[in-house]
């Protein structure tokens, strides 16, 4: 395999090389607010963001996953959800490459990400209009990779009484 390792090199830097370096996504509007993600030059993963009324108004970087993946061999988020009031961002990582995400959250007005981290968590979240309730579905059995409990996480309450 070693012989083939310039032409693997080769091919890597082509497909890169035709790869948009500053690409971003269509914004769209949701509760008052302007959303799409982002990509930087030279940096891997996308940068989450947002605006507030106006496409031409401050951007707000809800999550930057560059910064979140030092350290780690692979990192993945999915499914951000942000609150019916816009204060809260829960998001599931992935830093295994398993589809072996963990929940997280993050105040959006403060800029804080709680210490909470909901373990072995389907990437499908939804939010209560209480804008503390999150639906979200829990694996059973990691080796089977499915989920079987749709738990109710409440912000405020330890998540072990929420299961």
């Amino acid at each position: 395999m070693a012989g083939s390792k310039p032409l693997e090199n080769a091919l890597y830097a082509e497909i890169y090389a035709r790869l948009a370096q500053d690409d971003s996504t269509v914004p769209y509007r949701k509760n008052g607010y302007w959303y799409s993600t982002r990509f930087e030059p030279g940096k891997e993963h996308p940068i989450f963001v947002r605006r507030k009324i106006s496409l031409e108004a401050p951007e707000e970087i809800l999550l930057d996953a560059n910064l979140h993946a030092v350290g780690h061999g692979y990192y993945r988020i999915e499914a951000l959800e942000i609150s019916p009031d816009s204060g809260w961002l829960a998001y599931c990582e992935d830093t295994v490459g398993r589809r072996q995400f963990t929940l997280r959250f993050k105040n959006l007005g403060t800029g804080e990400i709680l210490p909470i981290a909901i373990a072995d968590v389907e990437p499908d979240l939804a939010w209560a209009n209480d804008n503390k309730t999150l639906w979200t579905s829990i694996r059973r059995y990691r080796s089977a990779c499915r989920s079987a409990r749709t738990p109710m996480i409440e912000l405020g309450i330890s998540p072990s009484t929420c299961f």
